[in-house]
């Protein structure tokens, strides 16, 4: 659960997206797009951070469900 002073920018099936997430994914970025104006930054910073999380549930499903049907 997030902290009142790490927001939520968004959800991914309930999952949080912390302010925290999207600052670490930014710090992972080449110098030059870290130099972007955070208004043109961070929209596009959460939209990888989201769409990583969905790849990961959807991974993380999807062996879950190849290991119950190797039982």
């Amino acid at each position: 659960q997030a902290s009142a002073d790490i927001p939520v920018v968004a959800k991914v099936d309930g999952a949080d997206v912390l302010r925290s997430d999207v600052l670490a994914f930014i710090q992972t970025l080449p110098p030059q797009l870290q130099q972007m104006p955070p208004q043109n930054l961070f929209p596009m910073a959460i939209e990888q951070v989201v769409n990583a999380k969905i790849v990961d549930m959807k991974a993380e499903k999807d062996a879950a469900t190849l290991t119950a049907s190797e039982e």
